[in-house]
Parts: structure tokens; C-alpha cells; sequence
């Protein structure tokens, strides 16, 4: 059971996962999941009558999870809903890998709304076997980036700038964390390029 109130209603709910599984005969190719809260609004009842759910109250989306093989590529992801956070307000943050043969690419996204003013950011990186640059003992073996705006990056830089798919947990859905390991805030009238 769930619970939740909204001014003076008291809301009753139900918390489910829901799992979706396509393919080709018995094989699963890509899987879905998500968690689920369906709400209704309970009236208090009186003295001869039990409480009664008198009407819908909503449905609320945790978050949605994806993985799995889509041709050539193996594709792995999220997206988190938030709601009420204290640095945040309500938005949602989403993350995708996507391995291909030859190379990986992750990005982490997220929109919001605090204090009514819109925030984003957009983090990606890609790496790929080392690509030598002739003649010298240097290579190229990715790259990382991101865009934001109404936000300010942490000043603390991950450490480990050598791999970054290491620099953060992928499966980490706090609000404000990224695939690269730098942090973003709300902050009105900033914008950058990382």
C-alpha cells in the first residue's frame, strides 16, 4: 500500500512493478520495468459507513528501466521521475548506454523545474579503442562532454579522466549526477558548455 495526501484529501494507493518483455518466439530481446502507484481519494465515511475511495487521484511513475539487444547494438537505460526534492524541485533525469561493436557511447539527461525556473543539462561521452596519433606515444580513446543551462557545474572533477564510464555509477538515478562524475545545480541565469 501507498499513502500520500493533498491538502485536506487522504490518498490511498497501490505500488506495483510492471515488466515488459519483447521477442521472437522464446527468446526476450529487449526488457522493460517500471514501478507504479495508482492513487484514488478516500472519504472519511461516517459513524454507519465504512471509508470509500470516492475518485481517481492519479497514477504516479517511479521511474522505467530498459535493457537489451536492438540489432547491432546493446542498449541499457532509465528514466527517474522526481517530485518535491529540496535542490531539484520536479523533473525527470534519464540515462542511455548503447554498445556497439566498436564503440560505446552513454549520455545522462536531465529537465526540472525549482523555484520557477527551468534547469537542464545534457552529459555524453564516448570511448573507443585507442586511436594512435602518428608519430608519437599518444592516442585518442574517447571523449565527454555536456551542455547546460540554469545550472552550475560542481568544482569537483572525477578523478579517473582516463575512462569515464568509471567516473560514475550508469544505474545512479540522483537527481543532479552524471555518467562523467561531475555534478550539476539549479542556479537561475547560468549556462556552459563542459
Amino acid at each position: 500500500p501507498a499513502f500520500s495526501t493533498s491538502g485536506s484529501n487522504f490518498n490511498l494507493g497501490v505500488n506495483f512493478d510492471l515488466n515488459v518483455n519483447l521477442g521472437l518466439g522464446d527468446q526476450s530481446v529487449v526488457s522493460a520495468t517500471t514501478n507504479l502507484t495508482v492513487f484514488g481519494t478516500v472519504s472519511p465515511g461516517n459513524l454507519t459507513q465504512p471509508p470509500q475511495i470516492i475518485k481517481a487521484a492519479g497514477v504516479n511513475v517511479d521511474s522505467i528501466y530498459v535493457n537489451g539487444p536492438v540489432g547491432p547494438l546493446t542498449l541499457q537505460g532509465y528514466l527517474a521521475f522526481y517530485q518535491g526534492n529540496g535542490t531539484y524541485g520536479n523533473g525527470v533525469k534519464g540515462h542511455v548506454q548503447a554498445t556497439f561493436p566498436m564503440f560505446a557511447v552513454e549520455a545522462t539527461v536531465q529537465f526540472g523545474n525549482v523555484h520557477n525556473f527551468n534547469y537542464w543539462y545534457v552529459d555524453a561521452c564516448v570511448n573507443f579503442p585507442v586511436v594512435p596519433i602518428a608519430p608519437s606515444p599518444f592516442g585518442f580513446s574517447g571523449f565527454g562532454g555536456g551542455v547546460y543551462y540554469n545550472m552550475t557545474m560542481s568544482p569537483n572533477l572525477p578523478t579517473n579522466v582516463t575512462n569515464f564510464t568509471q567516473a560514475s555509477d550508469p544505474d545512479d538515478n540522483t537527481a543532479g549526477s552524471t555518467v562523467s562524475g561531475v555534478t550539476y545545480q539549479p542556479s537561475r541565469g547560468s549556462a556552459g558548455v563542459s
